[in-house]
């Protein structure tokens, strides 16, 4: 359970100054174990020591290395909240996020939002509106222990994630 699959393109490897760099797909498990997968470590890479990681975060998910053990952690966006100020708070429809981070609000009247919400125009009614709409995320959290995440990848890739290691 919890074990990532590492792989070099191309043996796309390299040294700047003192500093080696490898860019690596991974491939997470079908079965995410709670405090990250495991295999991105220093002697997986064939180096030392690992001093640096850059993950590309595909599709709302936000990875982090813990450099202590070789574990990569998967995050997602917490729930989103909305507030409204004005006198229409009943015209506005709110739906939670939707896994890849961001909120979709459907206003009945036309308004100006704030936080990045993305509006479906098509639902507008011209004839009211709306002083203010804040849209707030909510704080990361670890995805679920066993949830399957081997399909999550990063743009012109299948079921990989690509990140840069720098080390010794």
């Amino acid at each position: 359970m919890g074990a990532l699959t590492v792989t070099i393109p191309n043996e796309r490897r390299g040294v700047m100054g003192n500093v080696r760099y490898i860019v690596v797909n991974i491939r997470f498990s079908t079965s995410y174990a709670t405090g990250g997968d495991t295999g991105l470590t220093a002697a997986a890479l064939g180096i030392d020591a690992v001093d640096l990681v850059h993950f590309d975060n595909p599709a709302g998910y936000v990875l982090a290395y813990n450099y202590s053990n070789g574990q990569v952690l998967a995050s997602l966006q917490g729930a989103f909240t909305v507030t409204t100020h004005g006198t229409h708070q009943h015209d506005i429809t709110t739906v939670a996020a939707a896994g890849a981070g961001t909120a979709m609000l459907t206003p009945m009247v036309a308004g100006s939002l704030e936080g990045g919400a993305q509006v479906n125009t098509n639902a507008v009614n011209a004839s009211a509106a709306i002083a203010h709409v804040a849209v707030a995320a909510g704080a990361l959290a670890e995805v679920a222990a066993a949830t399957n995440l081997s399909t999550i990848a990063s743009a012109g890739l299948t079921n990989a994630i690509r990140c840069i290691v720098f080390g010794r």
